[in-house]
């Protein structure tokens, strides 16, 4: 085995039922996996943790099994960190990879990271940029380099003067994988996320054949969101599902014939989001395990059209014609 190194990824919030932030805590138990993996095929000693900061002070067990560690503190308010906590975390390891990295939180942490001489990852899973490091670019230089999941992920670091590393993903493809698990439902349509504004799900709703079903998974965390999905479901094959663990969202994915990913910039309210999607890690889960999926125009979901059985669609007159095309047995290849 050869000498390795250390490395403890740090997330404002952990992942849990409780949280806020997105699909994209998930990258942290990913980047583990990928990680404790490669190391195994490199035969390379690599030490890895994971570090929450919305918690009580402890170790838990997260439901996937992984280890990590906890501090007290409120995850979007570095002033409720203690720093003395947060050192005596970080100084144990090599490499301090830090996710929300342009948030105010995710700043805080890279800095006491940096006054510790190490080196510092960062990557932007989501959570907003802090107002002065727009102001003050040169801020971004606490950072050793940055990992991009994307082409327009990088964008959020090209105004900085760090190296920026494109490594697409990763998705844990030993839990969603392509081998047949019973027979897929070709009138089921599924569509998996957190039910909020910029996901877009009333376009999914709008263009849904007569002849499908739809269902949609995710937390409701936009109550009027929710009823003003309902109101568009009435009279439709819609069903909404929530609380459901890993183990039931794989079963759904492996059933399902279509998953349909349709989060926009432009949401219900005409409201922008500048960043809807830095990955598209439901889809790219489908994807793996063969399911055809169609995904918008929005963020990064254009470059897993590069997929095979991905299908992008610009608008909603784009998205019905696919619809209808799946329905009809017509659907041209992608």
């Amino acid at each position: 085995m050869k000498s390795g190194f250390s490395i403890l990824q740090v997330s404002p919030t952990g992942y849990s039922k409780n949280s806020v932030i997105g699909g994209g805590e998930k990258y942290v138990l990913y980047v583990d996996h990928a990680l404790r993996r490669a190391a195994a095929e490199m035969q390379i000693a690599v030490k890895t943790s994971i570090l929450v900061l919305d918690g009580e002070a402890g170790t838990v067990v997260s439901d996937h099994g992984i280890d990590s560690r906890s501090i007290a503190g409120r995850a979007w308010d570095p002033f409720s960190i203690d720093a003395d906590d947060l050192t005596a975390q970080l100084s144990p390891f090599d490499i301090i990879y830090v996710h929300q990295c342009l948030c105010h939180v995710g700043l805080f942490v890279a800095a006491h990271a940096k006054l510790l001489g190490k080196v510092v990852i960062g990557a932007d899973s989501g959570g907003g940029e802090y107002q002065l490091i727009k102001s003050n670019p040169d801020i971004a230089r606490i950072y050793t380099r940055f990992h991009a999941y994307s082409r327009f992920g990088q964008n959020s670091f090209s105004e900085f003067d760090v190296p920026v590393h494109l490594v697409y993903g990763p998705v844990d493809t030993d839990v969603y994988d392509s081998k047949p698990a019973g027979t897929r439902d070709p009138t089921m349509l599924l569509a998996l996320g957190r039910i909020l504004p910029h996901k877009g799900f009333e376009r999914i709703i709008d263009a849904l054949p007569a002849s499908l079903s739809l269902m949609i998974v995710g937390s409701p965390y936009d109550e009027a969101y929710v009823g003003f999905l309902k109101e568009k479901a009435a009279g439709k094959n819609v069903t909404f599902r929530k609380g459901l663990d890993d183990a039931e969202l794989r079963t759904l994915i492996k059933r399902a014939g279509l998953f349909v990913h349709a989060s926009t910039h432009f949401d219900y309210q005409g409201r922008y989001h500048h960043k809807p999607e830095l990955l598209g890690l439901a889809p790219l889960e489908a994807l793996s395990t063969g399911l055809r999926t169609f995904v918008s125009d929005a963020g990064s979901l254009p470059e897993l059209a590069a997929l095979p059985g991905c299908w992008c669609f610009r608008n909603a007159a784009e998205l019905a014609d696919l619809m209808q095309a799946y329905a009809a047995g017509t659907l041209p290849d992608p």
